[in-house]
């Protein structure tokens, strides 16, 4: 899903920023972010967040909205019991 989000980011390239993914599933961190320069200026930032811990979903940018849903919708299905997402 989140491979998903970034796929169509990636879409609208800004010259000289890279989206990129980086995923730790053993230790259950994923992240989407961005590198690179605009000029002479460095670019860069953390898009989204997820963390999976204590069997909960953790997301540190509660303004993705349409991500969350995404997330809960199938966390529902892969589960008995409705996930929840926590924010850091």
């Amino acid at each position: 899903m989140l491979t998903e989000y970034y796929e169509w980011a990636s879409n609208t390239p800004r010259e000289g920023v890279e989206e990129c993914l980086a995923f730790d599933e053993v230790r259950d961190h994923y992240f989407w972010f961005h590198l690179g320069w605009d000029g002479k200026r460095r670019v860069q930032g953390v898009m989204v967040y997820l963390r999976i811990r204590g069997g909960k979903i953790w997301v540190t940018d509660p303004n993705a909205i349409a991500m969350q849903r995404r997330i809960l919708y199938t966390a529902s299905h892969l589960v008995d019991e409705t996930p929840k997402l926590f924010y850091l």
